[in-house]
């Protein structure tokens, strides 16, 4: 595979302040992206207009959330192997932060 596919695009609006945005796209297998996905998902509070919750995956820390979006060098790696184990956590912790 030589192109990158988008799988998935999506925002959703949860409650009245908050949006999760999810971009989930297949690309070429390489050294920083071993298992052939990128996965950005992102929580923004739209009271203070900004990420509070990030996830990602890349080298050399494969999934992993950033709790605190404004302080992108914390990381909580996370023992999983593929992108929809990683957007189960990242749902089960806006669960967490929202309710």
């Amino acid at each position: 595979m030589s192109k990158t596919r988008v799988l998935r695009d999506v925002s959703i609006n949860i409650g009245e302040f908050w949006i999760a945005k999810i971009k989930l796209q297949q690309v070429p297998k390489n050294r920083n992206r071993p298992d052939g996905f990128k996965l950005n998902c992102v929580l923004i509070d739209t009271r203070l207009g900004k990420a509070v919750l990030i996830l990602d995956n890349h080298h050399p820390f494969g999934y992993h959330l950033h709790p605190n979006a404004s302080e992108h060098d914390q990381r909580e790696e996370l023992e999983i192997a593929h992108p929809k184990e990683a957007i189960q956590i990242f749902f089960q912790r806006i669960r967490e932060m929202t309710t």
